[in-house]
């Protein structure tokens, strides 16, 4: 065991109740305390800002460091220097029961379902906030053919909600594409995909070009 460190200005302690363990994570190597497995947090705020005392909140991987021009000016979403406080040595990762957050990067739960555990909502972040936060910045309207950069891990979520929202056909680009990257097929997948191993940026935009018009898009 280690002790639980003191809280510094605007930080929250939150009692950790499940952890996500990304791709990136999974493929790590050496010891916890360098390469943490898990980097998404769901829990309960136990110390800290009365405001959020009793609160159950998700917590990112990445947090913006709120210092940086980018920042400052109002784009945080895109900080070049995020805070990683699982990654800062505090606790090995977010396997630790407690974990210190500044409490400007909380997100609160407020509409958990029961039975619905907590710990289960730990991968939200990978799995739905990035790909329904993609199709906002798209301004998708019903009918639109859409373009996703990359299969894995975010591919099949953000092809089930392209589709729940009206999206048109559906084109990926893959490095190096495998079928079952696609999607399960009892889920929306992927109209077509092209491969793009191998090719500079022209040739895969005359292949994407090329397919839209074969399809008739």
């Amino acid at each position: 065991e280690i002790p639980v460190p003191e809280l510094g200005v605007g930080e929250v302690l939150v009692a950790v109740a499940g952890c996500a363990i990304s791709r990136v994570g999974g493929h790590s190597t050496g010891t916890l305390a360098r390469n943490p497995l898990a980097n998404e947090i769901s829990g309960t705020v136990v110390a800290g800002d009365e405001a959020w005392m009793g609160k159950e909140v998700l917590v990112p991987a990445m947090l913006p460091c709120g210092r940086c021009d980018i920042c400052t000016q109002g784009h945080a979403s895109r900080c070049l220097t995020p805070l990683q406080p699982l990654h800062q040595g505090k606790f090995p990762a977010c396997f630790s029961s407690h974990v210190p957050v500044p409490e400007t990067s909380l997100f609160e739960i407020r509409h958990r379902k029961k039975p619905l555990p907590l710990e289960h909502l730990a991968g939200v972040f990978d799995t739905l906030m990035m790909p329904f936060q993609a199709l906002r910045c798209a301004s998708l309207r019903r009918g639109d053919p859409v373009l996703v950069i990359g299969l894995p891990h975010m591919g099949p979520y953000l092809f089930q909600m392209a589709k729940a929202a009206g999206a048109g056909t559906i084109v990926a680009l893959e490095w190096n594409y495998l079928p079952s990257q696609a999607s399960p097929s009892h889920r929306p997948a992927p109209e077509f995909v092209i491969e793009c191993a191998g090719k500079n940026a022209e040739r895969i935009a005359a292949d994407v070009k090329m397919q839209i018009e074969k399809e008739g898009l």
